[in-house]
């Protein structure tokens, strides 16, 4: 799919080049768009001029999301049938890590609050999708926190955002029948 960008009030859509991809975000300072094709990752300017690969994955790529700082862009990795875990890379390629996933749990679909105080997203762990939570900011003891779940079924929580001010959660809830 080509990517598009188009003024908000209205107006004609204006193509990004030749940018070929999907899920694109913009960074906090909009200087900068993220976009998944494939199970590669890339970043490019505004003006889709210059345009890098990131990384890439064992699986597709969906989701990107900037840190609010800029500096981080989280990932879900996965396929349709069974995301698998999140990942996060330093915008300049280093540091890529597994942030939360695998083994039996499947994970995806995170946003950072607003402050960069939590990282929020949805796992898939015995026939249920519960929200969960990771701190960002290191302990006293130079360690962060293990990821803890915020929603226990019997409803599944999806797509959840957290509000403006990050003192809310809005999420997609399914009461599953029958």
């Amino acid at each position: 799919m080509s990517l598009w960008t188009m003024p908000v009030t209205g107006g004609a859509p204006t193509r990004l080049h030749d940018l070929i991809g999907r899920d694109a975000t913009w960074s906090p300072d909009g200087r900068m768009i993220a976009f998944a094709r494939s199970n590669k990752l890339y970043i490019s300017t505004a003006s889709a001029l210059n345009t890098k690969l990131l990384v890439s994955a064992d699986a597709r790529i969906r989701w990107p999301r900037w840190a609010p700082d800029g500096r981080t862009l989280r990932y879900s990795v996965g396929n349709p049938s069974g995301w698998m875990r999140i990942e996060s890379v330093a915008v300049d390629g280093n540091a890529k890590r597994t942030v939360v996933g695998g083994g039996d749990k499947s994970c995806c679909c995170g946003n950072w609050t607003p402050d960069a105080n939590y990282y929020v997203f949805e796992c898939q762990q015995e026939n249920r999708t519960d929200l969960w939570a990771v701190r960002e900011r290191a302990s006293f003891f130079g360690r962060a926190s293990e990821p803890a779940r915020l929603t226990r079924g019997p409803i599944d929580f999806r797509s959840v955002a957290p509000s403006s001010d990050g003192k809310r959660l809005y999420a997609l809830g399914i009461q599953r029948r029958g």
